[in-house]
């Protein structure tokens, strides 16, 4: 009697995997891109391309001197976006290219400080009606204490958020101290895996294989994580002076130029010769690149990714980069 029961227990086992019924469920991705201020009406028809459950992030609300908010009018266009949308809060004062490390100190440098603004910055988002939160200060230093009073404020504003029935998600460097972010389930960590190269360096590609291993390896200690990834490119004049492409502008070189481009490291470069003589290289991101980054994610358990920024990437980028989802 025990043999009888085994085979038949053995048939079932059989025909359930046969039609497919022993398969692990599967795991969909989710993605999100940012509209920014300068984007103009090319970015904005880029949403057409994101599945219906995809959030985007407004960039971005600044600060002035003063401590006090600086708002493009540009971020009511894009109310329609509603519960999908997220305020980006950038450390930006004017007239200053890098993140402001003075204007992060003050916002977090105690109790009163954190509370002021986790309050502001909540109910400003609120009043536009998205969906959601995002900061994004960058340029923190190395500094353990900045770090433990910026985690301090991160959850402050999550409590306000989840008193407000909003997200909140942070946006991180790839080599900050992530053992000292916390890191509950109600935040969700975007991790910008780009500007391996740029305008601070020589030419090269935005990230490649072994950098993106690594900050995956680096941030294991987050429960929430969202990979971001970098369209576009730069131009390197004579190896400096990078300047910023889009996806359509790196086509245009090339097509203006007559050159044949080359993949290395999942990117794409190419060289060329302005009017003047100039010598110029330039490396950027197609819907190939995109996947291939995507894909290592992937792999490692992340299933959720952005991408910076809309604006100036072409159709079938979009469309390859989303197909995996429904609409």
């Amino acid at each position: 009697m025990a043999i009888r029961g085994i085979n038949r227990f053995m048939v079932i086992l059989f025909a359930l995997l046969l039609c497919g019924c022993g398969k692990s469920p599967s795991v969909s991705n989710e993605y999100s891109t940012w509209f920014v201020y300068w984007g103009g009406e090319d970015a904005t028809q880029e949403i057409y391309y994101y599945p219906s459950s995809s959030k985007f992030s407004v960039f971005a609300v600044s600060f002035n001197k003063k401590g006090e908010f600086t708002i493009p009018n540009q971020v009511t266009n894009y109310s329609f976006l509603g519960k999908k949308g997220y305020l980006t809060f950038v450390n930006d004062l004017p007239d200053q290219s890098e993140k402001s490390l003075e204007l992060a100190n003050w916002i977090v440098k105690n109790d009163s400080t954190r509370k002021k603004y986790a309050k502001e910055i909540v109910e400003l988002t609120s009043s536009y009606g998205f969906g959601g939160v995002e900061l994004d200060f960058e340029n923190l230093g190395k500094d353990e204490m900045v770090w433990k009073k910026y985690g301090e404020f991160i959850k402050l504003v999550d409590k306000v958020c989840q008193e407000k029935g909003i997200d909140l998600k942070v946006v991180v460097e790839p080599g900050v101290p992530f053992h000292l972010l916390p890191s509950p389930n109600s935040i969700s960590y975007v991790i910008m895996c780009y500007n391996l190269y740029g305008s601070f360096s020589g030419p090269g590609p935005k990230a490649d294989v072994f950098f993106i291993n690594k900050v995956l390896e680096l941030s294991s200690s987050l429960k929430k994580r969202t990979l971001a990834f970098a369209t576009g490119g730069y131009d390197w004049t004579e190896n400096r002076n990078a300047k910023a492409i889009t996806e359509k502008d790196a086509i245009n070189l090339k097509r203006q130029y007559h050159v044949r481009a080359t993949r290395h490291t999942g990117a794409i470069f190419f060289e060329y010769k302005d009017v003047s003589g100039a010598c110029h290289q330039v490396w950027y991101a197609d819907a190939r690149t995109l996947l291939t980054w995507r894909d290592i994610g992937k792999s490692k358990g992340v299933h959720s990714f952005a991408f910076w920024r809309a604006g100036g990437n072409l159709d079938v980028t979009l469309e390859q980069i989303v197909k995996d989802v429904e609409k």
